[in-house]
């Protein structure tokens, strides 16, 4: 997956976002994702998919949405951070060659904290952390080093029902990287001037993002 600009994590400080997941802290990893366009057209933002690997809750998923190409600096700003926090607590660092590869994220294990929005029957992803329950931190952050991308599996997976799984984040009973079953169709919607929602060709933008 590229983005449409080269994104440093080391330039913004990481901090917390928005998603669709279960109540409560949950270990995941991030199996694919896209960008997609705002409902007026004036904008876009990334959303990727998410799989908790581990736990009641196992083959779970839900989007975490990252608001990168927004009319709003504030909005951009904090989804800036967010992204960051992510590269933080996967220790990921480079995004590819020219900082737009968000592959490296994939199927790196860390954990997300989930809570319910002001309306009940939506969730957010409140907090990161790393596999072992560290939070990002702007200072000492690591390895700051160039990682080869891990394996891409491709975009969304299927939410049919929760997997039965062990009960501790990195126990036993089959708590390993469960691969998605199967890419969710795409919306039937242009946006950006592509059809069928179709991510921008290679070194084109949609109008928005120009």
């Amino acid at each position: 997956m590229q983005l449409l600009e080269a994104f440093n994590p080391l330039d913004h400080n990481p901090e917390q976002g928005e998603g669709q997941l279960p109540v409560g802290k949950h270990p995941v990893i991030i199996t694919g994702g896209e960008i997609k366009a705002t409902k007026n057209n004036d904008g876009g933002f990334v959303s990727l998919a998410l799989l908790i690997i581990d736990g009641p809750l196992k083959g779970a998923t839900g989007p975490y949405r990252l608001n990168l190409y927004n009319a709003s600096e504030t909005s951009v700003r904090i989804a800036k951070s967010q992204l960051s926090a992510l590269c933080y607590v996967t220790q990921r660092f480079q995004l590819g060659q020219n900082g737009t590869d968000l592959s490296p994220l994939f199927n790196v294990p860390f954990i997300v904290e989930v809570a319910p929005q002001a309306d009940e029957r939506y969730t957010e992803i409140k907090k990161v952390f790393d596999i072992n329950g560290n939070a990002p931190k702007a200072q000492g952050g690591g390895n700051t080093q160039p990682q080869a991308p891990a394996q891409q599996t491709g975009g969304f997976v299927q939410n049919n029902a929760p997997v039965n799984g062990s009960g501790g984040f990195g126990g036993g009973g089959g708590g390993g990287f469960t691969q998605p079953a199967q890419q969710e169709p795409q919306p039937q919607t242009a946006w950006g001037g592509a059809a069928n929602n179709q991510q921008p060709a290679a070194g084109a933008k949609p109008a928005w993002a120009k």
